[in-house]
Formats: C-alpha cells, structure tokens, sequence
C-alpha cells in the first residue's frame, strides 16, 4: 500500500520531549498553536485533543449540547513525540507529525466546524468563539497540507489519529468508520470489462463495480455468473461483496480466479447473513490471476442474484489488521485490542468507529488511509507505562513501514 521508503540514518539516543516547540528529533514547530514535523516517510501521525495552551482572545465553550466535551486527553502529546522521536532515534525514519496545542475547552480539533449544533448556537461544534477558526483552521489546513505531500510523493500513505478514553480503561480502540477511513486500501483493483450470464435493464453488470452501493447486478437462476477482467495478472488476496438483504438472506455462490490456464475457487460457501453491507472473503492464500468470478445459485429466497459491489483486493484488511500491521503488533506485545483483530469490516467497530478527523482526512473524502486509536488510561497513567506504549507503538509503526 505504501512501498518501502529508504531509511535514514539514526540519530541520537531517546528522549521525550515535552512542551510546544521543543523536539529532540528534526525541527518541530508550532504555529498558531498547531505544531507540526515534516516527516520522510508515507506516514502522519496526528492529536487533536492532548493541548493545553489558551487561545488568544478566545472564548472558552461554555454552551452544553450532547456530546460536549471539554477535557483534554491526558499524556497524548508526549506519547505522540516519544513514538515520532524512537522512530527517528532507533529506526531511522520519520512520521509526519501534527499536534493541536489549544486545550479542548477552547477548541475540540475532531469536530466538525460546518455543523451548527442541533436546538441553537454554538454555530459549530468545534468552538464558540469566531476567533478560534483561525487556530482551529492551521491544524487542519497543517493536515491537508501533509497529505497532499504524502499523496504526491508516495502515492498513498497512512494517517493515525491518537486519542485517550476513560471509558474502556483497559483497551485499545481500533475506528476506522468501519472501513470508509480506509476506502482507499479496500477499494481494490480497478477492472477493465465485466461481463455476465444473464442481466435485466436498470440492473447491469458493470452496476456491480461503479462505487454505488445503490445500484446493483441481478440475474435470475442456480447457474448464474458475473466475470470482472483485471487487465493483467496480478495477486489476489480477498474479495469484498455487498449483497442487498445480506443481513436476512443466504445467498450461495464462489469465488474463482482465472490464473491463466484453469478457474481456482477462491471461495466456496454463503455470505453470513449479518450485513447488507460489504462482507470479505478472504483466501487461504494469496492467488495470482487476471479474472474473477462469481458464480451465483440464488438465496434462500428464491433464485435471483444480486451483488450491490465488489471490491478485489490484493491486501484488503491485512495492512490493518494483519500479522505486521500495527494492530497486529499491539496484539503480540499483550494490549487488549478492541474490536480484535478478528473481528473487522462492517459493524465491528461498535465501542468507537472514528470522528471527524479520519472521516474528513480519510481515503474515502481523498485523503490517506486512517484509523483512530483510543488508547485506555491503563496503558498510559504512568510514565513506565507509557514508556512501554512509546516503544511498542513506534516499533509496531516501523514493522508496518516496512512490509507495506
């Protein structure tokens, strides 16, 4: 997903820098309470809610609506600095940073400032008071800004919004919008023809790869497929399916793949009846081939087939989830992880799915891949801890860079 980038040379031994504007690795700077590094690899690390500086000539929130928080989450700003500082220290590379500095009760970075709140003012949710748009908009302009630079240099890259929670005290919160923050990994393989068995007006095939999950293919029949032609052979991993009553209805189908000489089922069995909404399967391993078929036998319905959309994917959930991605590697170094990393895709993210920040930067609006991290207090209530956290964290973070 994002290529392997040359490393840099290390530099000095740990520190953990503390304050705005003081680093120990490159030249943070700090501008209107938004500070911010220029990282060398395809990787940008943010904190909207671990400042505690005033605003000048800034009102504090003081209107209450639901959903109003004021209290800054504690230690994200060091763990953010420790991580960015071991990878630059110990790996040799460094994160795109940015740091909202004005405490939450001025400014919450992770809402939206276009959305009036519901019954009257505040006009938005993000601050109260006008003078705060312009801090409010150097963070975020900070972040367009390094995504721009991280999509023109590497062609993609991955965001990860650092965040604390009180709530669930002894875990670690995976959101990813349940997928749509990490639209552009999932998106897949882009195909070059789709044809079918049989389709009806209004409800053609190439309806099954058009990025709307409003439209759809529908055949009628137990012997029933629908073909996508990549163009040329590549590797195949998964295949996403969206499939209308999906969370009602069985429908029996597999998946093959064309590797040049013969079809290979991929996948062979029902969708699990629990969402109407994209579904992965995912195969034993990985299959090299230019086509992909569905082959479809009705529902336990009737006979007709639907596919809303399909995704083929050579990575899909894996950089994510997988054995060298940064969750898989919380996971191995003990942190509980919620959900699990076996449990992903849509409805999963139940406890926390992401805010404004993955939603607004994520690939699904244009920007990079992202996922928000809740991190329990458990992990970083004290400074052993959170050292533990910093050294995990950013190693967890070069093992990705270095298989994705």
């Amino acid at each position: 997903m994002l290529g392997i980038c040359i490393a840099l040379a290390s530099c000095a031994a740990d520190s953990l820098p503390t304050g705005p504007g003081s680093s120990s690795f490159r030249t943070l700077s700090t501008t209107n309470l938004t500070t911010s590094q220029e990282g060398d690899i395809p990787i940008l690390i943010t904190v909207p809610h671990g400042g505690d500086q005033t605003p000048a000539d800034v009102d504090e929130r003081m209107i209450s609506y639901s959903g109003l928080v004021k209290s800054r989450e504690l230690y994200l700003r060091d763990i953010a600095v420790g991580v960015a500082t071991r990878l630059e220290n110990v790996h040799g590379i460094t994160p795109y940073v940015v740091i909202g500095e004005s405490h939450r009760k001025y400014i919450d970075y992770n809402r939206d400032d276009t959305i009036a709140v519901t019954g009257g003012p505040p006009e938005n949710e993000a601050y109260e008071d006008t003078d705060a748009e312009t801090y409010y908009d150097e963070y975020h302009d900070q972040i367009d800004a390094f995504v721009s630079d991280i999509d023109s240099t590497y062609g993609g890259g991955l965001l990860i919004d650092l965040h604390g929670t009180t709530s669930v005290s002894d875990k670690i919160l995976r959101g990813t919008r349940n997928g749509d923050a990490i639209w552009g990994l999932l998106s897949g393989y882009a195909v070059s023809s789709i044809s079918a068995s049989e389709e009806y007006a209004g409800q053609t095939a190439v309806m099954a790869h058009d990025g709307d999950l409003g439209t759809q293919w529908k055949s009628f029949g137990t012997s029933e497929w629908i073909e996508f032609d990549l163009g040329s052979s590549v590797s195949i991993g998964s295949v996403e399916i969206a499939i209308p009553d999906g969370a009602t209805r069985t429908y029996d189908f597999e998946i093959e793949v064309w590797n040049g000489s013969s079809w290979v089922v991929a996948y062979d069995g029902t969708n699990t009846q629990s969402t109407s909404d994209f579904e992965i399967y995912e195969f034993s391993s990985p299959i090299t081939g230019s086509k992909v078929r569905v082959s479809c036998h009705g529902s336990s319905y009737s006979n007709a087939n639907y596919i809303k959309e399909i995704r083929i994917q050579e990575l899909g959930w894996d950089p994510i989830v997988g054995p060298n991605s940064v969750w898989g590697e919380l996971a191995d170094a003990g942190y509980s992880l919620e959900p699990t990393n076996s449990e992903y895709g849509t409805g999963a993210e139940t406890t926390l799915i992401g805010g404004f920040t993955v939603d607004h930067h994520g690939s699904e609006n244009g920007g990079l891949d992202a996922f928000q991290m809740e991190i329990g207090l458990d992990y970083r209530d004290t400074q052993a801890e959170r050292d533990d956290l910093i050294v995990d964290l950013a190693d967890a973070i070069d093992t990705y860079h270095d298989n994705y």
